[in-house]
């Protein structure tokens, strides 16, 4: 959705983005708050992501999440018969060179960086205090060094065959499976930071009520249980966010996406902030230097 609004009537946007100053959708009146009776699945969606900070102006919701997911800590079950515990293991120097992970997300590896440091939210979402601990500079440097390679956007099969550990979104796990190659996410005792897409609707249809209504009741199609079995978690290979969805799921596919823990999402997902320009500026010459 341009600034000027745009042709498009439904854009998908993630959660750290509707705020974010380069865009801020609803200040600048670019999103439609939306009337939840048209959106009666809304209610079974994870409570966390029900009235959101991050969409949500004054008990007013501008949009809702279509799937959830983390830039995950993958392994290779090929050289693991435990899940790794830790984001440690990226900096074992039995891995060197055999872990590949983003290079574009540079803010992520920082939050990665931190998390192994033990550091605590709010300092590894800041640029001011990680650019004064040399420790992190140099722990964020050794993640770039002892990569074997990294990949850029999202991550594919190619990327991860053959290594033994990864960050990934969890998109090429099914095709290097299909191969003989099984990878699993595991769940670091730090926590895993994360993701959440959604959806939001062109301001512009406060004028066209028939378009109106049936952007709500897209809305509501994509959060019922069953677009969530069949298209999130079957095709796309995502957390879903509507909790019922757990009913029309195969034993392993409600242990793959945690839904046998209530409190999952709470406990161990860890949603990216919306950064300022400066602390994001500042991240990305954090990691330049550490590629360098």
């Amino acid at each position: 959705m341009p600034s000027g609004g745009g042709d498009a009537h439904i854009v998908s946007p993630a959660h750290n983005i509707i705020k974010d100053e380069r865009f801020n959708y609803i200040r600048k009146k670019l999103a439609l708050a939306l009337r939840m009776d048209n959106i009666p699945n809304y209610r079974d969606i994870l409570e966390p992501l029900q009235n959101a900070e991050y969409i949500s102006v004054d008990d007013r919701v501008y949009g809702v999440p279509l799937a959830h997911g983390p830039y995950g800590l993958a392994y290779n079950t090929k050289y693991f018969k435990t899940p790794p515990e830790s984001w440690n293991i990226l900096w074992d120097k039995k891995y060197i060179g055999k872990y590949t992970i983003s290079k574009d997300y540079y803010e992520v590896n920082c939050y990665i960086t931190a998390m192994k440091l033990g550091y605590s939210a709010n300092q590894y979402y800041s640029f001011d205090f990680l650019k004064s601990s040399d420790i992190f500079r140099r722990r964020l440097k050794q993640l770039a060094k002892n990569s074997h390679s990294f990949w850029t956007g999202v991550d594919s099969a190619n990327d991860l065959r053959g290594m033994a550990l990864a960050t990934t979104w969890g998109f090429s796990l099914s095709a290097l499976a299909k191969e003989g190659e099984v990878w699993k996410i595991a769940s670091p005792r730090e926590g895993t930071t994360g993701w959440v897409d959604n959806f939001i609707v062109n301001n512009q249809l406060k004028n066209d009520p028939f378009l109106r209504r049936v952007a709500e009741e897209w809305m509501n199609y994509i959060l019922s249980p069953e677009f969530q079995a069949e298209v999130v978690v079957r095709q796309l290979g995502c957390d879903p966010v509507n909790i019922k969805t757990r009913q029309l799921l195969t034993p392993q596919e409600i242990k793959k996406h945690h839904l046998d823990e209530a409190d999952y999402f709470i406990k161990h997902r860890i949603l990216w902030p919306t950064l300022s320009q400066r602390h994001r500026n500042g991240m990305s010459l954090l990691w330049k230097q550490a590629m360098e």
